[in-house]
């Protein structure tokens, strides 16, 4: 009986940990750290968060594989000083910690949390509390923060949000909803000019309503089918473009000017930061008056999920990642779950021109299904 009452309790205080990591990390890239200084805060709920999951583990005699695991990837956090290397390590142990677990609880913990940070970032900034940001678009429209960090923070976490409201929601989705999800979507297009995020929504709820009309085994295939080929397509064309770019043809410019000038900026890390196997720590500071003229409208920033998973994680994590990555979409094929490989699609367009793979990502907790011996009654559809 108490070790029940002990597995429930760290259950509860991992869901908290969940909803509170979310939270901070929604106010750690918004411009109330301007305001408070809550840099990195965010970290000792992710603590909080391991250590219930692996006590958790421990407590239930769960293969000790795993645990062991674990340690070693908690090892190599512990000696790794490079950002985007710490950040995949962080979602190697979450997976880990959540194999075995219905995800769906941690879910609706970071869908809530999303729904408090969003609307208490957009009450401080319109209140006054927090400034606004300005940035100019590749396109060279204005683009307003409306109170996060990055000029297109709003846009990208909106349409996160969009994607555990339908994940949670799919059974008994309506149809008008997503014509209401769509409408802020619009607006911040207009705010800040963010025409792929409003592209990739509407192809998600567009696919969406073809896989509620048509929910068989063939649908669930072919989605299959299209999200390891749109993975694997994406990240391979994505690399090939930044080696084989050329500036001076007329074909890689017009390519590059359609994809808002990421071929010459990833080519130039992949110059200057050739992929290294364990990964590299990239310097601040490259927004210098000669590489912004000669590289990009605003900012010289390596914003491709793939060639950030290549370059500053490292090629060892490239591989690591693609290959759970590929795994956890078998699993999701075999649990029949369209909409999660519906998702999954997107995510791999995603990743050409933004970072979304993150600790409280809706996909990175799916990874977990790969360590997990059954799929939990209650997850899938």
């Amino acid at each position: 009986m108490k070790k029940i009452e002990t597995l429930t309790a760290l259950q509860n205080m991992s869901i908290f940990f969940m909803f509170l990591y979310t939270l901070l990390r929604l106010f750690d890239i918004s411009t109330l750290t301007l305001v408070i200084n809550i840099s990195s805060s965010e970290q000792y709920a992710m603590i909080g968060l391991i250590i219930c999951l692996f006590s958790m583990k421990v407590l239930n005699k769960e293969d000790i594989r795993g645990i062991l695991l674990g340690c070693l990837i908690v090892f190599f956090f512990l000696i790794s000083n490079f950002n985007g290397q710490t950040n995949f390590l962080t979602i190697i142990l979450i997976a880990l910690g959540l194999s075995n677990r219905n995800i769906k609880i941690y879910v609706k913990a970071i869908y809530y949390a999303t729904i408090v940070g969003i609307s208490m970032i957009l009450l401080l900034r319109f209140t006054g509390i927090i400034p606004d940001m300005l940035g100019l678009s590749p396109r060279g429209s204005i683009r307003y923060s409306l109170g996060f960090l990055s000029d297109r923070g709003i846009s990208d976490n909106y349409f996160y949000f969009c994607q555990l409201f339908i994940f949670l929601k799919y059974d008994k989705l309506k149809k008008y909803w997503l014509i209401i999800l769509l409408i802020p979507m619009l607006i911040l297009y207009k705010v800040n000019d963010a025409r792929a995020t409003l592209i990739l929504l509407i192809l998600m709820f567009l696919m969406v309503l073809i896989a509620k009309s048509n929910n068989t085994g063939k649908t669930t295939t072919i989605l299959y089918y299209l999200t390891n080929i749109t993975y694997i397509t994406s990240a391979s064309l994505t690399i090939l473009s930044s080696i084989l770019y050329d500036n001076l043809s007329n074909f890689w410019v017009s390519l590059d000017n359609l994809s808002s000038g990421r071929l010459h900026l990833s080519q130039f890390f992949m110059i200057a930061f050739p992929p290294r196997m364990l990964g590299q720590k990239l310097p601040l500071g490259l927004d210098s008056s000669s590489l912004w003229l000669n590289y990009n409208k605003n900012y010289l920033m390596l914003d491709s999920g793939y060639m950030t998973m290549l370059i500053e994680a490292g090629i060892l994590i490239f591989i690591i990642m693609t290959f759970l990555i590929l795994f956890t979409l078998k699993k999701l094929k075999d649990s029949r779950d369209n909409i999660s490989l519906i998702f999954w699609i997107i995510m791999g367009l995603n990743m050409i021109q933004t970072r979304p793979l993150n600790p409280t990502s809706l996909q990175v907790l799916q990874i977990s299904k790969v360590f997990s011996k059954n799929n939990i009654r209650g997850e899938s559809r």
